[in-house]
């Protein structure tokens, strides 16, 4: 799924909701259904107000280093396995793909999209939220954390 407005959301959510309903024959399963439809709609909500950081686009530790993905040197199995394990447990946590991690210019955090262009991330936390990557020139597909968060299966 790509990262979309709310209101479109909520539309697409609507019609599977009237899809369901016109399968359903007893009014306690459309209860369920309007449950969950309202469940997942305020997960949607709140995931685009989250204040966006680093570790939303590419792998990073707990206090936000960009962590390079592992590989083996050949010399110390023990030290390789911790890594890459940290580095698969980080990788859970990104909630956009297609993003690589290329630097910090001028107090922003530069990502390359997988379509070639440039997202610009502010280095200091200051409550840019998913809401406002809808803005950006590129379409953002989100991963299956993002998507577990928000309730919807894959």
């Amino acid at each position: 799924m790509k990262l979309i407005p709310l209101s479109d959301f909520v539309l697409a959510q609507e019609q599977i909701l009237e899809e369901v309903y016109s399968n359903f024959e007893h009014p306690s399963e459309c209860d369920k259904a309007r449950l969950e439809f309202v469940v997942r709609v305020t997960n949607y909500t709140k995931f685009l107000k989250q204040p966006l950081t680093l570790g939303m686009f590419v792998s990073c530790d707990e206090v936000g280093n960009v962590l390079e993905r592992p590989y083996f040197d050949g010399k110390s199995e023990a030290y390789y396995a911790h890594e890459k394990h940290s580095y698969e447990a980080a990788q859970e946590k990104v909630l956009f793909k297609g993003f690589e991690y290329s630097g910090v210019w001028g107090g922003f955090y530069e990502l390359k999209h997988s379509s070639g262009k440039s997202l610009y991330l502010k280095n200091d936390s200051t409550g840019t939220t998913e809401k406002q990557l809808l803005s950006q020139p590129h379409e953002i597909e989100l991963t299956p954390s993002a998507l577990e968060a928000i309730g919807i299966k894959n």
